[in-house]
């Protein structure tokens, strides 16, 4: 045997398999859960702070990372959109009205109409991913 591969042999089992695939041990990854973990933490405290339900607190989220003016209020107005029309994942009729209202109320704060539907459309596909799940 080679000189080499003798001490290759001997090294401890995780280490071998860490340099060979090139992979992190997974103590480094960690942190980064934490972090996450964390984050999740400050993101209730926010919510529960401003006082916002589940959606109304996402909807917020998301109006303020599209640029969306106000978003406080046009957050509100859309959950009481939500609440007008609480089968609008069953019936198409109160999708489209509830839509429509949720596009409204952006609309009453953004004139860029291309912002609007493109931030109407963003939040309609997350909303339906995450009900589906």
């Amino acid at each position: 045997m080679t000189p080499s591969l003798s001490r290759s042999l001997n090294a401890p089992k995780r280490c071998r398999t860490a340099s060979k695939t090139g992979r992190q041990a997974p103590k480094r990854r960690w942190p980064a859960c934490y972090r996450e973990i964390e984050k999740n933490e400050q993101r209730k405290k926010e919510q529960a702070a401003k006082g916002l339900d589940g959606l109304t607190y996402f909807v917020l989220c998301k109006l303020t990372g599209d640029g969306i003016p106000k978003p406080e209020t046009v957050s509100k107005r859309v959950r009481e959109a939500f609440a007008k029309f609480p089968n609008w994942q069953r019936s198409e009729a109160e999708m489209r009205e509830v839509r429509k209202q949720v596009t409204f109320a952006i609309f009453a704060e953004e004139d860029d109409m291309r912002k609007v539907t493109a931030t109407v459309e963003d939040l309609f596909t997350l909303l339906q991913k995450s009900f589906r799940s």
